[in-house]
């Protein structure tokens, strides 16, 4: 994202809309990235190479409840 990162937009989100459900889809395989992006609160981190057969369950997981990370 070019002027806002992922992590200061969810920080706002969560701010405006505290029961919004948040599921990060990054090109990062990160660890660091992903822990910080789950402290905001988000219900999931996919990462691209992985959207295909994670992006759905990450969304169920997230309307549920639940968390969903991708195998880094």
């Amino acid at each position: 994202m070019p002027t806002l990162g992922g992590i200061e937009a969810a920080i706002r989100i969560r701010w405006a809309a505290p029961k919004t459900r948040i599921v990060f889809l990054s090109l990062h395989h990160s660890k660091a990235l992903m822990d910080a992006a789950l402290a905001t609160g988000a219900h999931g981190y996919v990462s691209k190479s992985n959207a295909g057969t994670d992006l759905t369950r990450a969304i169920r997981a997230a309307l549920e409840g639940e968390k969903f990370v991708s195998k880094l």
